[in-house]
């Protein structure tokens, strides 16, 4: 067996990597101590060579037939097992094109430096397609180039669609977006004058701000960036106040309530004892209560039992000052020990509530943080690994995501949205299910692991989305063990979808984008444009230069 690749570990990303291989018509050789049967029944099936035991055993990459592999894929959910899989691939074969799957993306990147060893996270790949789903966008799939970060988008157009006529041409050249394909079906050649009618499929590849520009809004959850130096407006002055109100015990903000109760109650009791105005009754209540009194108004002529009332008045007065001290005390002490012990408010306005910390819910946080969406997570788990990371960030409440009082100390009833993401399909479809009777507004975004399963359960239980993270990520990984320098990929519209950083060579210097395309089906759709380098979308046909370092798109049929 020559010219295959081989998948060590079939778990739910080893299988969707195999299956993706298979359906490109590549040679497969799987590695695995145990896995489900259906699935192994299935690869093999297809043509798969299924070697029973332990990756990182010699013997065992020999079966599957390293030395005439092209590439190598070590897909096994714990990162060091992994590592060293690649460490005994590589004293077999120096040369072997190796994929990992890692979730430290620094162990990763010092791995692709030092030995050109490819490292990829699958929740690293997977959240931005979660983060997409919960802000209500169509996002296929996100990379970074020189600092900038790019999408695919599908985007659907409509009759009240603002782009319904515009030319392919217009949309690459005047709102910076590479069409990939209109319906299902590549724009042949140079950016066509094809003119989009509803209802059209596109699928886009823009810089992220080029495609809120493009849409003509943020996205839905999104903050607005805030000045460093902010301004204490009212709006603030009375959050202030609401955070204050809220931090109090229950007994201060009762005596609170009946001290300025009585207080309001004193200026009737003044007002016809003393027989003055309204208006003066309030002012001398006012003097009583502060203890500033007496020079116009006093007590000095009025009955005994109103000049007792008075003393009352005045001790009610210091008892409702220091009660409202007490109230600013505890909020001003109570946050500074939180910030103390690393814990935050939570976010006005809508926010997104991520439920399950773990290695897919933390990479969803980063990626809303990213997106300066306010978020909240949920995790039952005090001492879970990224608890800590998390709540140095994002307000992180302790609990079960199944349960309603959870979820409303959450914020959930003014939710934008909530992300299920925790370890068990049961677990977060019950979430979803509680999500709405807390509100039935907020989007519901869970993940399922069967990918399958997924799109029946979006149906069936009209969720926002059902996502499997396997399913998001695996086409990455293929990807990677294709070719060198891959930035994503993605399966779309039964299309394998490639996009690569590639060198021109000395070969192609002076040669242009369409002549390539006519030649390898390969298109270039990002250049670098001087002064600064930044990658555009490629809207002419400008001649290669030696030495451009280019992103090409590379599309394949699936069976």
């Amino acid at each position: 067996m020559t010219g295959h690749y081989i998948v060590c570990g079939m778990g739910h990303l080893g299988y969707r990597i195999a299956d993706l291989l298979l359906r490109l018509g590549e040679g497969v050789a799987v590695i695995t101590e145990g896995s489900r049967e259906d699935w192994v029944g299935d690869v093999e099936a297809r043509g798969a060579r299924i070697v029973r035991g332990d990756a990182r055993s010699a013997a065992r990459l020999r079966d599957a037939g390293i030395d005439g592999a092209r590439a190598l894929i070590a897909a096994i959910k714990l990162d060091m097992t992994n590592v060293e899989i690649a460490v005994e691939a590589r004293q077999l074969r120096p040369e072997l094109r190796v994929v990992l799957r890692l979730f430290d993306q620094q162990l990763a990147r010092q791995l692709e430096k030092a030995f050109g060893i490819r490292g990829l996270g699958m929740s690293a790949l997977a959240a931005p397609a979660f983060a997409a789903a919960a802000a209500g966008e169509h996002q296929i799939a996100t990379f970074a180039l020189g600092g900038q970060a790019f999408a695919i988008f599908s985007l659907e157009l409509t009759a009240e669609s603002p782009l319904r006529g515009t030319s392919v041409r217009d949309l690459e050249e005047r709102h910076h977006a590479a069409v990939l394909d209109v319906d299902g079906h590549e724009p042949e050649g140079p950016p066509p004058r094809l003119r989009l009618e509803p209802v059209a499929r596109l699928t886009l590849l823009a810089r992220r701000e080029d495609w809120l520009a493009l849409r003509g809004k943020p996205p839905a959850g999104a903050a607005v960036p805030r000045s460093p130096r902010r301004r204490v407006g009212p709006r603030r002055s009375w959050i202030l106040v609401r955070d204050a109100w809220r931090n109090a015990p229950l007994l201060l903000r009762s005596l609170f309530v009946v001290f300025n109760a009585l207080i309001a109650l004193s200026v009737f009791v003044f007002r016809f004892g003393m027989n003055l105005s309204f208006v003066d009754a309030v002012y001398f209540l006012i003097t009583t209560v502060t203890t500033v009194g007496y020079g116009d108004y006093n007590l000095r002529e009025s009955g005994p039992a109103l000049k007792l009332y008075g003393a009352l008045v005045m001790l009610l007065g210091s008892a409702t000052i220091a009660t409202l001290y007490s109230i600013l005390t505890d909020f001003v002490v109570s946050t500074r020990f939180e910030q103390l012990a690393g814990r935050r408010r939570l976010p006005d306005g809508e926010p997104i509530v991520v439920v399950g910390l773990g290695s897919v819910g933390f990479r969803v946080v980063e990626e809303l943080r990213r997106a300066n969406a306010p978020a909240v997570v949920v995790e039952r788990d005090p001492d879970g690994p990224y608890v800590r990371a998390a709540g140095a960030h994002v307000a992180v409440v302790l609990g079960d995501g199944r349960f309603e009082e959870t979820l409303e100390r959450a914020g959930v009833a003014r939710a934008h949205a909530v992300v299920a993401v925790t370890g068990d399909d049961a677990a977060n479809l019950g979430i979803a299910l509680a999500v709405r009777e807390v509100n039935p507004r907020a989007r519901a975004v869970v993940r399922i692991f069967d990918a399958d399963f997924a799109a029946k359960v979006q149906t069936s239980l009209g969720l926002s989305a059902a996502l499997s993270a396997s399913l998001t990520a695996a086409p990455t990984f293929v990807a990677a063990a294709l070719s060198p320098g891959v930035l994503s990929a993605v399966v779309h519209d039964r299309r394998f979808l490639m996009l690569a950083r590639q060198e021109v060579s000395p070969d192609l210097a002076g040669r242009r984008p369409s002549e390539i395309r006519a030649e390898r089906n390969v298109r270039i759709v990002l250049r670098p444009q001087a002064p600064d380098g930044a990658y555009v979308v490629t809207s002419g046909d400008a001649a290669l230069v030696a030495g451009e370092q280019v992103v090409t798109l590379t599309l394949r049929a699936l069976g």
